[in-house]
């Protein structure tokens, strides 16, 4: 079998189908933006799957995203690598899947480097949060990028994404297209660069940001956090044990003070 072409006119599914059912052994060759994919085919089945950065299925699904391309059919091509073991039929209906829901988020979310940022409500402000957007809304500290989020939060980019923009509808999370200045670096004059040092520092320790949990204790009334607001219940007056000693009376004081 001799193929070549482009996706508008032959589309990746039907020229799929069409590898299976011919029992071909050899690969296509189809041209993306990104680069130059690969899909290896023996005997009709699908073996494996490259692309300018990913293998497998991650190689695999993105060309359903494509609404045009060049393609060949390279017969006799061969690999030994094996990353793909389901049945094609599988593969298509999950490609498509994920190709459909990227497609509805790519125009909100156009690249992976956007910072989110938290947004701190009014007291007055009740917001519903999913359980499965406190990993993601725990991880969001300012500094990481969407996909330093999602691995922060060990999650799917595209769980992660979608989390995101709902956390954002609610008015929780903003989005950003820059890293957020550290404090020490916004004492700096406007306009003046900042240090390498400076921002080596700022993404390999994200720790010293202000977290989600920080910024919610640091809304609290103040008087909750000062010390002479916890009030220490009174001990018995015959609790049956000898008396403390002076090193316990001193503590006692400083805890009561």
């Amino acid at each position: 079998m001799q193929l070549d072409g482009r996706l508008s006119s032959f589309p990746l599914r039907e020229l799929l189908e069409l590898s299976s059912t011919s029992l071909v052994n050899g690969a296509i060759e189809v041209q993306a933006p990104s680069g130059v994919h690969h899909l290896f085919f023996v005997q009709g089945r699908l073996v494996h799957a490259t692309g300018p950065d990913a293998s497998g299925f991650e190689a695999f699904w993105p060309l359903f995203e494509l609404k045009d391309g060049s393609f060949r059919f390279v017969a006799g091509a061969a690999t030994r690598v094996c990353t793909i073991v389901a049945p094609l039929p599988e593969l298509i209906t999950q490609a498509e899947t994920l190709a459909q829901q990227w497609a509805r988020i790519r125009p909100l979310v156009p690249n992976l480097d956007i910072v989110p940022e938290l947004v701190m409500q009014t007291k007055d402000d009740h917001v519903r949060i999913f359980e499965e957007d406190w990993p993601i809304l725990s991880a969001v500290d300012g500094l990481r990028t969407i996909a330093e989020v999602a691995r922060a939060a060990r999650l799917e980019v595209l769980q992660v994404c979608v989390g995101l923009l709902r956390l954002r509808e609610r008015g929780l999370v903003r989005f950003s297209h820059r890293r957020a200045v550290s404090s020490s670096s916004a004492s700096k004059a406007p306009g003046s660069a900042r240090e390498p040092e400076a921002i080596g520092q700022a993404v390999s320790q994200p720790a010293t940001r202000a977290g989600f949990f920080t910024k919610l204790l640091a809304d609290l009334p103040a008087q909750l956090c000062e010390p002479s607001a916890l009030k220490l219940p009174a001990a018995p007056e015959s609790s049956g044990l000898p008396p403390a000693t002076s090193e316990h009376d001193d503590i006692l004081r400083l805890l009561r003070s």
